[in-house]
């Protein structure tokens, strides 16, 4: 179990890999004893960061988890970052950025997506208090993940326009007077996942419903319930 604070890498040109051979950083796999915690900072990956993975890791109250700004070719796995200000930050025309099952929980925003083109599939971004994934412009692209908003001025996607969040086969859920999404362009708040779908024609086959985790409001655990049958 290792707990780090304070100042951690900033990934800049120098410390690119390449098509056959990726940069790793990678955090412990012993999750049973909490694995990588990274407490009050996060990653930044700068202008000409390429092919760099990492994963194994999570964040705690930082400003970011992971800030990616001008790279390409970056993998992000297993990574979770909770109650921070966003958590995952891609701006600055990055481009083949992929987010495989990560988690995005409690903090201002889940994913931030600039000008830029990302991939979220199979993960979690809960409880974000603005939401869940914004996408002014650029894409953001999701598939197979829960992003679910709380609370009043909460939303579970919030768009630039109708084409730059595209999801498709995901749960979303927006409760206690969140909504489930904001178009900025035309200043129109989407209340539910089939008037998100008449808006932007996009997750027709995602479900709205609540995903029923073991204990996501306290421990974060993200897996489902367990039901008792007698």
């Amino acid at each position: 179990y290792d707990v780090l604070a304070g100042q951690v890498p900033t990934f800049g040109l120098a410390d690119s890999g390449s098509t056959s051979a990726y940069v790793s950083v990678q955090g412990s796999t012993n999750f049973a004893a909490g694995g990588t915690v990274i407490i009050r900072t996060g990653i930044s990956l700068g202008s000409g960061s390429q092919y760099i993975d990492l994963r194994y890791l999570t964040f705690s109250n930082a400003a970011y988890g992971i800030s990616i700004n001008g790279a390409n070719s970056i993998r992000i796995s297993e990574v979770g970052v909770f109650g921070a200000g966003t958590a995952f930050d891609v701006q600055g025309n990055s481009q083949n950025i992929l987010l495989d099952r990560c988690v995005g929980a409690n903090g201002t925003l889940g994913l931030r997506v600039s000008g830029s083109r990302a991939v979220f599939t199979r993960g979690v971004l809960w409880d974000n208090a603005e939401a869940g994934v914004r996408a002014d412009t650029g894409s953001a692209i999701l598939s197979n993940s829960v992003i679910a908003a709380s609370g009043v001025r909460a939303y579970a996607y919030y768009a630039g326009t109708a084409t730059n969040i595209l999801g498709n086969y995901n749960c979303l859920y927006a409760r206690d007077d969140a909504l489930m999404g904001f178009l900025a362009n035309s200043g129109q708040n989407v209340d539910t996942h089939s008037a998100w779908i008449h808006a932007t024609s996009s997750e027709r086959r995602s479900l709205e419903d609540n995903p029923l985790f073991a204990a996501s409001t306290n421990m974060f655990d993200f897996h489902e319930m367990t039901e008792l049958v007698q």
